[in-house]
Protein backbone atom coordinates (compact mmCIF):
# COMPACT_ATOMS: atom_id res chain seq x y z
CA UNK A 1 0.00 0.00 0.00
CA UNK A 2 3.04 2.53 1.01
CA UNK A 3 4.75 1.87 -2.90
CA UNK A 4 1.37 2.85 -4.18
CA UNK A 5 1.23 5.82 -1.86
CA UNK A 6 4.45 7.29 -2.73
CA UNK A 7 4.46 6.32 -6.23
CA UNK A 8 1.28 7.97 -7.46
CA UNK A 9 3.18 11.41 -5.46
CA UNK A 10 6.25 10.84 -6.90
CA UNK A 11 4.79 9.57 -10.42
CA UNK A 12 6.59 6.16 -11.16
CA UNK A 13 4.35 4.63 -13.08
CA UNK A 14 6.41 1.68 -13.58
CA UNK A 15 6.61 0.66 -9.69
CA UNK A 16 2.91 1.79 -9.19
CA UNK A 17 2.38 -0.75 -11.99
CA UNK A 18 4.27 -3.52 -10.12
CA UNK A 19 2.29 -2.65 -6.44
CA UNK A 20 -1.13 -2.89 -7.37
CA UNK A 21 -2.82 -6.14 -7.39
CA UNK A 22 -4.38 -6.89 -11.20
CA UNK A 23 -7.81 -7.36 -9.90
CA UNK A 24 -8.06 -4.28 -7.97
CA UNK A 25 -11.05 -2.12 -8.29
CA UNK A 26 -11.02 1.32 -6.42
CA UNK A 27 -14.63 3.03 -5.57
CA UNK A 28 -15.59 6.32 -4.54
CA UNK A 29 -18.46 7.63 -3.18
CA UNK A 30 -19.25 11.22 -5.29
CA UNK A 31 -21.88 13.38 -3.95
CA UNK A 32 -22.69 15.54 -6.97
CA UNK A 33 -23.27 19.60 -6.44
CA UNK A 34 -27.06 21.17 -7.25
CA UNK A 35 -28.69 18.26 -7.53
CA UNK A 36 -27.08 16.06 -4.23
CA UNK A 37 -27.16 12.59 -5.82
CA UNK A 38 -24.69 9.71 -4.72
CA UNK A 39 -22.87 8.64 -7.49
CA UNK A 40 -19.72 5.68 -6.95
CA UNK A 41 -16.89 5.53 -9.60
CA UNK A 42 -14.94 2.46 -9.96
CA UNK A 43 -11.22 2.60 -11.58
CA UNK A 44 -9.49 -0.66 -12.19
CA UNK A 45 -6.05 -0.76 -11.62
CA UNK A 46 -5.70 0.05 -15.74
CA UNK A 47 -7.74 2.98 -15.31
CA UNK A 48 -5.94 4.21 -12.32
CA UNK A 49 -2.33 3.79 -14.33
CA UNK A 50 -3.46 5.20 -17.44
CA UNK A 51 -4.73 8.58 -15.36
CA UNK A 52 -1.48 8.56 -13.85
CA UNK A 53 0.72 8.42 -16.56
CA UNK A 54 -1.36 11.49 -18.24
CA UNK A 55 -1.21 13.31 -14.61
CA UNK A 56 2.10 13.03 -15.27
CA UNK A 57 2.64 14.15 -18.41
CA UNK A 58 0.22 17.31 -17.73
CA UNK A 59 2.45 18.32 -14.77
CA UNK A 60 5.37 18.18 -17.08
CA UNK A 61 3.13 20.88 -19.82
CA UNK A 62 2.50 23.20 -16.80
CA UNK A 63 6.57 23.16 -15.68
CA UNK A 64 7.33 23.76 -19.00
CA UNK A 65 4.47 27.04 -19.01
CA UNK A 66 5.89 27.97 -16.05
CA UNK A 67 9.64 28.02 -17.04
CA UNK A 68 8.47 29.89 -20.22
CA UNK A 69 6.17 32.69 -18.33
CA UNK A 70 9.16 33.39 -15.69
CA UNK A 71 11.29 33.93 -18.79
CA UNK A 72 8.68 35.97 -20.47
CA UNK A 73 8.23 38.25 -16.89
CA UNK A 74 11.96 38.64 -16.75
CA UNK A 75 11.93 39.94 -20.51
CA UNK A 76 9.04 42.19 -19.54
CA UNK A 77 10.36 43.25 -16.45
CA UNK A 78 12.95 45.50 -18.70
CA UNK A 79 15.81 44.24 -18.37
CA UNK A 80 18.50 44.95 -20.36
CA UNK A 81 20.33 41.37 -20.68
CA UNK A 82 18.16 38.35 -20.83
CA UNK A 83 19.21 35.31 -20.12
CA UNK A 84 17.67 31.75 -20.07
CA UNK A 85 18.28 28.84 -18.18
CA UNK A 86 16.72 25.44 -19.33
CA UNK A 87 15.54 23.16 -16.27
CA UNK A 88 15.74 19.62 -16.87
CA UNK A 89 12.33 18.17 -16.29
CA UNK A 90 11.69 14.94 -15.52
Amino acid sequence: MLDYIEDWWTGDVERMERSLHPDLVKRIMVTREGTGRSLMNSFTKTDMIEYRTIARKMLRILQRGAILRESLATLTAGKVKLTYHPRRIQ
